[in-house]
């Protein structure tokens, strides 16, 4: 998307508090966008929000609440969506996990790309909306050291693909 295209459009960025999600939602708002930012850590945010000024609205949320998925959703009606919170795996090797480390992705990663493009879907946003969710080459090559990380952003993946050929269906 052009500068321009993005001038005046809302985006919607979760894990932007940190690391991708900071940048990304940086870049928008030096395009023009109007960027809602979304992570867990309110110190961060202010930061952000300081830094990039009217442009940006912070919100303190779990990105992986489905409650907040549709009312943000609702409420923002973003042209542009990115899908970018995740947990930082535990690095060890699968017989020092526990089924709660393991699955620690699923429940953030995958289960916050599920409930936001549901939502999406069920709004739904406008036509011409962009939906990107991020991944890893974990998804493709795995990852031997992170439990279920790279299952994780396998399932992101396919989900994707899936809610892709959804809107394709519903035009």
């Amino acid at each position: 998307m052009s500068d321009r295209a993005l001038t005046g459009t809302t985006a919607l960025v979760t894990g932007a508090s940190r690391g991708f999600g900071r940048g990304i939602a940086t870049a928008l708002t030096r395009a023009g966008a109007q960027v809602v930012g979304v992570a867990r850590d309110r110190g961060q945010l202010a930061e952000l929000r300081e830094q990039l000024g009217g442009s940006f609205t912070a919100v303190s949320a779990d990105a992986a609440d489905p409650v907040v998925a549709g009312q943000l959703i609702d409420t923002y009606r973003p042209a542009v969506l990115v899908l970018n919170a995740g947990a930082t795996p535990l690095p060890r090797p699968i017989h020092h996990h526990t089924w709660t480390t393991f699955s620690r992705n699923w429940e953030v990663d995958v289960q916050h790309v599920f409930h936001f493009t549901r939502e999406a879907l069920l709004a739904p946003l406008a036509p011409g909306s962009t939906v990107i969710t991020l991944s890893s080459g974990a998804a493709l090559r795995g990852s031997p050291l992170s439990g279920g990380y790279a299952g994780a952003k396998a399932a992101i993946r396919w989900l994707t693909g899936y809610a892709a050929e959804e809107s394709e269906r519903a035009a």
